[in-house]
């Protein structure tokens, strides 16, 4: 491979590894009775907001910021932070990952339905056989993941789906998610005004502080630019790929850093999901599609 190629494949690496780590820092900001999933969702959007907002002004960028995303942009950005964080109050740093992501590409497959796309025979069996994991995986038994928590990480996937297809035509990608965050970020100034304030109290402890700065500066919002940066000199196919990989980090990372367990059904759903995703995204083609 030439230079360019491998600074890509570097890039990409390097922020599937940070999408990865969102979850494990989440999980680990929240493990255990007292930890506050709303505070965390507050620090990590304003840490990124102001991080961003740094970036662009070294960038001398000012301009952009204002054309590239709305209010709906930093709505789905704050429902999917917000859903994000609740749920892994009771959720595993991997499963969590694995629905989180399972969803972003369902939904986004949801948005080309509606738009009028259409789909191949392999498009829909990938679908069916990923929809097959996320029934398996919901079957009454022991090891089942909670329900509350899963159906809040199906909705913060969704949201990321949205944001996703919402950001596709942005003329800035550093514009648009430095405004999303900004947007997305009020709401959490407020929170930490006014729930003091309504004897609501903060859990702010050191290890939530460090760990949702992390998640929203570094993981978050440098995560995010770099891989809108990227993104468009990838496949279509690759770009719904490399993403599979996710969930998989997010599941070694939960086992070395935080001690959980990997469990069989969650091995088994993880192929069906991952691999239907795979079939559906795959294209084998000589042409060098791209975004």
């Amino acid at each position: 491979m030439s230079k360019p190629q491998n600074k890509i494949v570097l890039l990409t690496a390097l922020t599937m590894g940070a999408f990865a780590a969102n979850s494990v820092l989440a999980r680990m900001a929240l493990l255990g009775e007292g930890d506050d999933p709303l505070t965390f969702t507050a620090v990590r959007l304003i840490s990124g907001a102001l991080f961003l907002t740094l970036l662009m002004a070294v960038r001398n960028r000012d301009k952009v910021i204002e054309k590239t995303s709305g209010v709906w942009n930093g709505l789905t950005l704050f429902v999917y932070a917000l859903a994000f964080s609740l749920s892994y109050v009771t959720l595993g740093a991997g499963m969590g990952a694995l629905l989180l992501f399972a969803s972003v590409q369902i939904s986004i497959i949801g948005i080309g339905l509606f738009k009028g796309q259409t789909f191949s025979r392999r498009d829909w069996l990938g679908f069916g056989v990923a929809l097959a994991g996320l029934v398996y995986l919901f079957l009454p038994g022991l090891k089942a993941p909670p329900l509350a928590g899963s159906l809040l990480m199906i909705l913060g996937g969704i949201a990321w789906g949205v944001y996703t297809y919402l950001g596709k035509s942005a003329k800035s990608a550093l514009g648009m998610i430095t405004r999303s965050f900004q947007i997305s970020a009020l709401p959490g100034i407020l929170y930490l005004i006014f729930s003091p304030l309504s004897g609501f109290p903060l859990n702010l402890t050191p290890k939530l502080l460090i760990l949702a700065i992390i998640s929203g500066a570094l993981t978050s919002g440098l995560g995010y630019v770099i891989w809108y940066s990227v993104v468009g000199h990838l496949r279509v196919a690759t770009v719904s790929t490399v993403q599979l990989s996710v969930p998989l980090i997010a599941m070694l990372g939960g086992i070395l850093f935080i001690g959980e367990g990997l469990e069989l059904r969650l091995v088994i759903a993880s192929i069906l999901i991952l691999g239907g995703i795979f079939l559906s995204a795959w294209k084998p083609s000589k042409r060098k599609e791209k975004i």
